[in-house]
């Protein structure tokens, strides 16, 4: 019988950065997908910035231009998007001090083929389609996973330790699994939400004078382009006329020319025609006497309905829920088999990319240090503390999107339209870039009010860590060893690097002295390799230094050091603005942090400030993977 330690369902976006984060770690996985082909309907548009923090981490960064694109500025409109917008966010402006893009209006396909041509080019994992899985068979020790596969109608089986859930609200795993024998059933979240709406996917082309010789913009010197910016803005706008709350924009690499437009619609029933309601809905928004600056056009002008294609325009029920239990066993649910969102947050994809980051090395060390077979005690122990992060995460991200929802139907309250402009305007302002924005607080926080997690409270651990562009240097092959023959890397790109779950970060100089007694500390506390090791230590400068060739003498014991590049420094390359060098130091607590533990999510586990501490941090940290 076939056998792998780890087994996926569901080869969605949560699924392929679960088998990617885990080959990290070479542990080897098999995902199966049911169906054979990816899905050609866009579903998910929108893409966070710290869900794209996963996919840079993973290589994916040059891949985003033919994803989708950068999204600017997110606009709330009394009525339509054709009105002027009571409140703008310029996602642009790097609030979460992240350095990538604050968020991405993306084509789901496009997307899951990047992944899957990352999985497929990686030695550990093994992508199947068209597998259904329809049995598990539970075993002290192990798991039999039987699947049919539909190719050639037979039945194969997989002998596996882990599985894990990621096919969806309606998948297997859940639904035939784990919800008669476990009681997992997904319950409301901390807000309740039922209600349908209708989507539709549009293609737009551009109407010319050729094509379309008695469209009156052209007396007015309008070019094709200009038409459609103007009838199709540019940006992802939520309006809110009477009772149809709407979420619209475009999506995709922005030479597709495709258009989301959601909207709500309370009362729907199955007599109603989807597209009838579409085109009532629309036709107004798309309807103009004048153009942005107020120049009037004479007459009403529709954008010509023949350049509009209906991709797809369907109603669908969306509500929150969120699993009360998120794993039995060695079985275990991501994405949205764990949890969904109503549609005006964008939330949805980004969650499940959070579990499967989240997830993958904690399942790295179960599979990892426990073998044969692994522990009960510690699995239950590491699989509680993911389940109440991710939990926290969802709430998270659930208050998110009903605040977009209460900005959406008009509700938000006077006093957040009044002071969130003027925070926004103070905030974006270059004098006040080096100030912590309180737009970032729920992501700089990371877990830190979670019930439990991995992490040390009193260790000032739980934050999320910034990322800056940095410099590194390397005696080993890997990095060049001069920064004049090299790039700008992300400092995720650095951290990441040790082949551990954990990093230790130390922050400027030490002496050799310090070094001889930080690899004792190392040693003695005997901490699995895979977990922390001499291995997992990066070293920081705070102060970047131009160091012309290799490593002086004073250095030859770091393997890795690196430090935050100036922005006047950054060679030609295009930085955000509110980009600040610092950050990443300013979030550990600047000067007084010099022993960092850092997990593979980018979560701070403790911050120390001198080798006493660290012994303390360490001898918790063991305590947490053992069992």
């Amino acid at each position: 019988m076939e056998s792998a330690p780890v087994v996926v369902v569901g080869a969605g976006p949560s699924g392929l950065v679960f088998g990617l984060c885990l080959a990290k770690f070479r542990i080897p996985c098999i995902i199966l997908e049911k169906e054979r082909d990816i899905a050609d309907d866009p579903r998910g548009v929108y893409l966070a910035g710290d869900a794209l923090r996963v996919l840079w981490k993973l290589g994916l960064g040059d891949q985003m231009p033919s994803i989708g694109h950068d999204l600017d500025t997110i606009y709330f409109h009394p009525s339509s998007f054709k009105s002027p917008p009571f409140l703008t966010i310029p996602i642009a402006h790097d609030w979460m001090g992240h350095t990538i893009p604050g968020g991405i209006l993306q084509s789901q396909p496009k997307l899951e083929r990047a992944l899957r041509d990352f999985v497929q080019k990686s030695p550990f994992c093994t992508l199947r389609t068209s597998c259904e899985v329809v049995d598990r068979e539970e075993n002290d020790d192990h798991m039999i996973i039987t699947y049919l596969d539909l190719e050639n109608n037979t039945k194969k089986q997989i002998k596996t330790e882990w599985l894990i859930g990621a096919d969806g609200k309606r998948g297997v795993v859940r639904k035939r699994f784990l919800e008669p024998k476990a009681g997992i059933k997904q319950e409301d979240g901390i807000y309740r939400y039922d209600g349908t709406w209708v989507a539709a996917n549009l293609h737009i082309t551009l109407p010319t004078p050729d094509t379309h010789p008695d469209l009156s913009l052209w007396k007015l010197g309008l070019t094709p382009q200009q038409v459609y910016d103007l009838f199709w803005p540019q940006g992802w706008h939520f309006c809110s006329p009477p009772d149809k709350a709407t979420a619209c924009g475009r999506f995709g690499p922005l030479e597709d020319r495709l258009w989301r437009h959601e909207f709500a619609e309370p009362e729907w029933n199955d007599a109603m025609n989807a597209e009838e309601l579409l085109w009532e809905h629309l036709t107004p928004m798309i309807t103009r006497s004048e153009d942005s600056s107020g120049r009037n056009f004479g007459s009403k002008i529709t954008y010509p309905r023949d350049c509009i294609e209906v991709l797809r325009c369907r109603p669908f029920h969306f509500t929150h829920k969120v699993v009360n239990k998120w794993f039995d066993n060695q079985t275990i649910l991501i994405g949205d088999a764990a949890h969904v969102f109503p549609p005006f947050g964008g939330q949805g994809i980004a969650c499940g990319i959070r579990d499967a980051e989240s997830l993958a090395w904690r399942i790295a060390i179960l599979a990892g240090i426990n073998k044969p077979t692994p522990s009960k005690t510690l699995s239950n122990k590491l699989l509680s503390l993911w389940a109440e992060e991710r939990r926290l995460g969802v709430e998270i991200s659930m208050k998110q999107t009903m605040m977009n929802g209460k900005l959406c139907n008009g509700t938000a309250g006077w006093f957040f339209l009044t002071i969130t402009p003027m925070l926004i305007s103070l905030f974006t302002s270059s004098k006040f870039y080096h100030l912590q924005s309180p737009m970032a607080w729920g992501d700089i926080s990371g877990y830190q009010s979670a019930k439990d997690g991995f992490y040390l409270k009193q260790y000032a651990g739980g934050k999320k860590l910034a990322q800056v562009y940095g410099v590194a240097e390397l005696k080993a092959d890997g990095f060049s060893k001069s920064p004049t023959q090299r790039k700008m890397i992300l400092s995720d790109h650095i951290i990441h690097y040790v082949p551990t779950a954990l990093t230790l970060l130390v922050c400027d100089q030490v002496t050799p002295q310090e070094n001889s007694k930080l690899n004792r500390l190392l040693e003695d506390v005997q901490l699995h390799p895979l977990i922390l090791s001499k291995q997992s230590v990066i070293h920081f400068n705070s102060k970047y230094v131009y160091r012309k060739g290799s490593l002086s003498n004073s250095d030859k014991f770091v393997s890795i050091s690196w430090s935050p590049i100036p922005s006047e420094l950054t060679m030609g390359s295009v930085l955000r603005p509110g980009y600040n060098p610092k950050t990443f130091q300013n979030r550990l607590g600047g000067e007084r942090s010099k022993y960092v533990i850092i997990r593979q999510d980018s979560i701070v586990f403790s911050i120390a400030k001198d080798l006493q501490q660290l012994q303390s941090c360490l001898d918790m940290l063991k305590g947490y993977v053992t069992a």
